[in-house]
C-alpha cells in the first residue's frame, strides 16, 4: 500500500513536471529517447528509466550544442542533472511489474545548461540562430559612415548579389522604414532597439552587421546581433590593398561575410576583455563630464578605471569585448578626436571636438 501511495505521489509531481509551461529553446529539447530498464519493482525501473534518459538526453545535448563533443566535461550526478531539465514528457511508455520501456522527450533549461558550461569554461553554439540572417553593410571612408546611402558601394554590392539564399540570408530594402529604424551609428554602437526593429520587419532570428573600413589598411569586422543583443564577432579580415585591386576588395568581403553565416554561432558565456589605455584631454569640467557620458554609452566597453585626473587630463583604461578598431569608430562617431604620438608607445589622446561658440 505505501509503495502505491510512493508511486501515485511521484507519478503526480512529474505530471505537474511535464506540464510546465515554462518551453526550452527548440536547441534544448531532447526528443525520441528511449529507455528499456528494470528493477525490484515497476516505481524502481521507472525511477532508473527516466535517470538513464536524462543522461542520454545530456550526452545528445553536447553533441548539439557544444561545437565538439568533450570529454573533459565532468560526469554530472543524477541529482546535477535533475537541476538542469525543465521537464520530462512521456512520449510512449509500457510497464510491467519489474520493467519499464519508454520514448521520452527531456527538455532542458537553457539558463541552467548555460550556466553549467560556463562554469567549465565551454563556449555554446546555437544552431536555431540560423535560419534568417538580414545582413546590414556599413561601409567607414575615413571618419565617414554610409549605410542606406545610394552612394554607399558596399551596400550596392548586396543589392547586386542576385544568388544569395532568401529563405537564410536577407538584404534590408533601405526604404524609408528602414532608415528610420536603423541608423549607420545605430549599427556602429549596437543600438538593440533599433536592431530589434529591423529583425522583427524582416522576421530574422539574427543580424550581422558587415563593417567594411575602406582606405590604405582595409579590413572587415562582423558583429553578430539577436534580439538579446550581441552574442558574437567574427574574426576580423584584413585586405592588402598592395595585392588586391580596389575592384575586388567589396566582393572579396562579401564572400567573407557569407562565408561566416555559415558557421554555427558561438557565444562565449565569459569572454576574456581586452584593455585599451587613452590620454584624454579636456578644457573645462563640463567636457569632462561630456566626454564620461560618451564613453559610458560605447558598446562593448565593460569597465571604465580612471587612474589619474588632473584639471585638464585624465588616464583612463577601457575593459572591452570589442575590438580596438571598432571602440575607435564609435568615439569618431560621437565628436571625439583620437591622435597618436609618433612613436607610437604612449597611450592614444582622445579629446571631444566641439564648435568654439559651445566651449565654455
Amino acid at each position: 500500500m505505501l509503495s502505491k501511495f510512493v508511486y501515485l505521489l511521484w507519478a503526480s509531481a512529474f505530471y505537474l513536471m511535464a506540464s510546465n509551461n515554462l518551453v526550452a529553446s527548440e536547441d534544448y529539447v531532447i526528443k525520441n529517447v528511449q529507455v528499456d530498464v528494470t528493477g525490484s519493482s515497476a516505481l524502481e525501473a521507472r525511477i532508473k528509466a527516466m535517470a538513464d534518459a536524462q543522461h542520454q538526453a545530456y550526452n545528445t545535448l553536447l553533441e548539439k550544442v557544444l561545437p565538439q563533443h568533450d570529454s573533459s566535461l565532468p560526469s554530472l550526478t543524477n541529482e546535477q542533472l535533475d537541476a538542469l531539465v525543465q521537464s520530462i514528457e512521456v512520449q510512449s511508455e509500457k510497464s510491467s511489474d519489474v520493467r519499464y520501456l519508454g520514448t521520452l522527450t527531456i527538455r532542458f533549461n537553457p539558463k541552467a545548461v548555460q550556466q553549467w558550461f560556463a562554469q567549465q569554461d565551454k563556449k555554446v553554439i546555437s544552431p536555431s540562430l540560423n535560419k534568417t540572417t538580414v545582413i546590414v553593410p556599413v561601409l567607414v571612408l575615413n571618419e565617414k559612415t554610409l549605410l542606406w546611402e545610394e552612394n554607399n558601394p558596399w551596400w550596392q554590392a548586396w543589392n547586386q548579389k542576385t544568388d544569395l539564399d532568401s529563405e537564410t540570408l536577407v538584404i534590408p530594402m533601405g526604404d524609408l522604414q528602414d532608415l528610420k529604424n536603423l541608423s549607420s551609428k545605430d549599427a556602429l554602437e549596437g543600438n538593440i532597439d533599433a536592431i530589434r526593429k529591423i529583425l522583427s520587419r524582416y522576421h530574422a532570428d539574427r543580424m550581422m552587421i558587415a563593417i567594411f573600413y575602406e582606405g590604405t589598411s582595409s579590413h572587415l569586422e562582423v558583429q553578430h546581433y539577436t534580439a538579446e543583443g550581441l552574442i558574437d564577432r567574427s574574426p576580423p579580415v584584413e585586405f592588402d590593398v598592395n595585392k588586391y585591386a580596389p575592384a575586388t576588395l567589396l566582393p572579396l568581403a562579401l564572400a567573407k561575410v557569407i562565408e561566416a553565416s555559415k558557421i554555427p554561432l558561438q557565444t562565449s558565456l565569459h569572454p576574456e576583455p581586452k584593455t585599451l589605455h587613452f590620454i584624454i584631454t579636456f578644457n573645462n569640467y563640463p567636457e569632462w563630464i561630456e566626454l564620461q557620458k560618451h564613453l559610458e554609452s560605447l558598446q562593448g566597453v565593460k569597465k571604465i578605471t580612471i587612474h589619474n585626473l588632473t584639471l585638464q587630463q585624465a588616464q583612463i583604461a577601457l575593459d572591452c569585448s570589442g575590438s580596438e578598431t571598432f571602440i575607435e569608430t564609435q568615439l569618431k562617431t560621437k565628436g571625439i578626436d583620437i591622435e597618436q604620438e609618433v612613436n607610437g608607445f604612449a597611450p592614444k589622446t582622445l579629446s571631444l571636438r566641439l564648435q568654439e561658440s559651445k566651449r565654455l
